[in-house]
């Protein structure tokens, strides 16, 4: 029960509780942090310091403080999701609560969190529900990397979020993080490293992730000896020798009077 003798006379004297408890409230909490004072900060820092609050104990103790750590976790979602996406989450999550005090009630509420966003998106926002939760101790997801909802055993992703497994090649690799999602290729080979699989690189052995292909034939430009656009664009981006760019300037002009004496003929 909240004792009238907080707050100024004028209020005790005129028993008006909630202005009293109003005006304790704006002055007595904490120190001033970011220009003003608060019960409770809820992005995660302490209103005494303002330093962060860290990771939850584990276990219930005083109800504001542990609610820090749920705002926080929360803040830290809204900053991923948006206003509008946490608020309508936050709202269906309750339709999955039950009343809980004890040492797993945070871990029911984040449970409730993604049942609710599988609702609404399939499960899009679960990698970040659940990483905000894990950050403060709220949870715990062991065997999960990507926190997709997916053990890792069994994730055809295990460290690229998502939920869906979808797996357009059938190959194993979730399209998510398959270098070749459009063709099978189990064994993801990169020979030339540039993040395009061996299977559909149109110059397996030389580094082109923008896959160019200036005459159109299916061969990258960056290996392709026939492509008088590749050739040109050999001269200019690459260190070659200068009988070799001589050999090739003078075979695509020997191409050219060719195709001349034909039209003529």
């Amino acid at each position: 029960m909240f004792y009238l003798d907080h707050g100024s006379t004028i209020y005790q004297n005129t028993n008006d509780k909630w202005a009293a408890i109003a005006e304790w409230d704006a002055v007595s909490y904490g120190t001033t942090v970011r220009g003003t004072k608060a019960l409770r900060w809820i992005d995660g820092t302490d209103e005494w310091t303002g330093n962060d609050i860290g990771e939850y104990p584990g276990w219930p103790t005083e109800v504001h403080d542990d609610g820090r750590y749920w705002s926080a976790a929360l803040s830290c979602i809204f900053a991923e999701m948006g206003r509008d996406e946490i608020l309508r989450t936050v709202i269906e999550s309750h339709f999955f609560l039950t009343p809980d005090s004890s040492d797993a009630a945070f871990e029911d509420a984040v449970d409730a969190l993604a049942l609710a966003d599988d609702n609404f998106t399939g499960g899009a926002n679960r990698p970040t529900i659940y990483r905000c939760a894990v950050e403060r101790n709220l949870t715990t997801l062991e065997g999960d990397a990507d926190f997709d909802g997916v053990p890792d055993e069994i994730d055809n992703c295990p460290e690229i979020p998502n939920h869906d497994q979808a797996d357009g090649d059938d190959d194993g690799h979730g399209n998510a993080c398959d270098n070749c999602p459009e063709v099978s290729n189990a064994d993801q080979a990169d020979t030339d490293g540039d993040e395009i699989g061996n299977a559909c690189d149109n110059c397996p052995s030389e580094a082109n992730a923008d896959q160019g292909d200036g005459d159109g034939d299916g061969a990258g430009t960056v290996c392709d000896r026939n492509d008088e656009c590749a050739a040109i664009s050999m001269l200019a981006g690459r260190k070659v020798g200068f009988g070799y760019g001589l050999g090739i300037l003078a075979a695509s002009f020997l191409g050219l009077l060719v195709s001349l004496r034909r039209e003529d003929d």
